[in-house]
């Protein structure tokens, strides 16, 4: 019992009615993301009450598998648009964003977002890489650490940047299979609802 209260971690809302336990006490890794969805889902968050969406996103990855989960009633998963591939689930009391899924996770992983939800697992890794840059604002510049691989897009065909071990850590890590996926609490929240959000649009609605 006390080797896996070694490896549990926490993802809580602010307001405390949502939380989350995973078999993780430390993150696989993270990114930063510069694109347009990830950007739009923390400027609605924000409109709706939540914390502050900025332009840079820290995504934090943690193995699929989650040992419980309370206030499922106050959970809601969300698509940005019809035909949009990440759903994310939010407290829809306080719109803290607490995971999402991506199929490119292959059922492995979910993401969340640093300062978006509440969380005890270690996270203080350097981000591996900055991804999906091309959809980073124009007009503005980002702040990157020295040295960081910068990616354009995860559908630019130079694949190098999915060797960095930091990367393959992240990718390839498989979960213990001691809890049930993101997805499976997904289909257990019920259809997402559609935001109907034009691609780098407004999310004043």
């Amino acid at each position: 019992m006390i080797f896996w209260r070694t490896l549990i971690g926490k993802i809580k809302c602010y307001c405390g009615k949502c939380e989350i336990i995973v078999v993780a006490n430390k993150a696989l890794g993270s990114f930063l993301c510069g694109c347009q969805d990830c950007r739009q889902a923390v400027k609605w968050a924000e409109f709706k009450g939540g914390q502050k969406g900025e332009d840079l996103q820290h995504t934090i990855y943690v193995p699929s598998d989650i040992l419980r989960v309370k206030g499922k009633e106050n959970m809601k998963p969300f698509l940005l648009r019809e035909g949009g591939q990440s759903i994310r689930v939010y407290c829809v009391t306080c719109f803290s964003l607490l995971g999402v899924d991506f199929p490119a996770y292959n059922d492995q992983r979910f993401m969340f977002i640093g300062g978006h939800c509440v969380t005890d697992i270690d996270t203080s890794m350097d981000p591996a890489i900055a991804i999906n840059m091309v959809d980073y604002p124009k007009d503005k510049e980002p702040s990157l650490p020295d040295g960081i691989t910068v990616v354009n897009s995860i559908h630019d065909p130079d694949r190098d940047w999915t060797q960095i071990p930091e990367v393959k850590k992240i990718r390839e890590t498989p979960p213990s299979n001691k809890g049930i996926r993101f997805s499976e609490l997904i289909k257990e929240l019920g259809s997402p609802t559609i935001l109907g959000f034009e691609p780098g649009g407004s999310v004043r609605k």
